[in-house]
């Protein structure tokens, strides 16, 4: 009999981008860890999708998602197929770095909480204060979960904006969806926030609120009753990061 090696729980995917004379290119795919990045082509600014490569987070499971744009690199990502969190505990770290003069977007796929899932899902976001960086987040939310969503917003080493929610309703700390079963965030680091949230707030049109948290910070939150909704609205909202 030959023996089975078990599943690995605890699993990364690193993802980083190089950039030279103006044109940016996939440097590392993530081939190892539970997503991969499908190669796309050296150009200006390089665009790349995502796949996963495991079947979804399930009881034991630790993931970790790290994307690097170096100096100068204009990158954006886009992930394909929702992850579907299975009842049991897990956790999903996603942590997004521009360096100097990079811009980089992050387009989530979103998450699919199944009931009795125990998750914890963070989004950390480090910026160079020259750099730009964007991310939106989706996640299905049908009743109540024992979830935490925690969100890091860096800017030259320091906290910029930090936050976490729980979907539990806790009545201490309820996170109120209504009628609504679905959950979507984005936030911009880099210049020019109040015009960005400006545009994001009109973008919206009443299925959300765009607000600038300072001159280089913008936080959007919208409700829905799809994943697919909610990348519609913010998905095209991140990916304009760098105009």
């Amino acid at each position: 009999m030959i023996a089975v090696a078990p599943p690995q729980r605890i699993a990364a995917s690193r993802i980083a981008f190089a950039a030279a004379a103006g044109m940016t290119w996939l440097a590392r795919g993530g081939a190892a860890g539970p997503v991969r990045a499908v190669r796309g082509p050296r150009a200006a600014s390089c665009a790349v999708t995502v796949v996963q490569a495991r079947g979804g987070l399930c009881d034991g499971d630790r993931w970790r998602i790290e994307v690097d744009a170096a100096a100068g690199a204009r990158a954006r990502v886009r992930g394909a197929g929702a992850t579907v969190v299975q009842p049991g505990t897990s956790a999903l770290r996603t942590r997004l770095r521009a360096a100097a003069g990079a811009e980089l977007s992050w387009r989530s796929a979103g998450v699919i909480l199944a009931e009795g899932a125990r998750a914890r899902l963070t989004t950390v976001v480090d910026c160079d204060p020259r750099g730009r960086c964007a991310v939106s987040e989706v996640v299905a939310v049908h009743g109540a979960r024992d979830a935490v969503l925690r969100m890091v917003i860096r800017r030259g080493g320091a906290v910029r904006y930090e936050e976490r929610l729980r979907l539990d309703r806790d009545p201490r700390a309820p996170w109120r969806l209504g009628d609504a079963t679905h959950l979507g965030t984005a936030v911009a680091a880099g210049r020019g926030a109040r015009s960005r949230a400006r545009r994001w707030e009109a973008a919206l049109d009443g299925a959300g609120a765009a607000e600038a948290l300072g001159p280089d910070l913008v936080l959007a939150r919208a409700l829905g009753g799809s994943l697919a909704e909610l990348d519609d609205l913010l998905g095209p909202l991140v990916e304009e990061m760098g105009t």
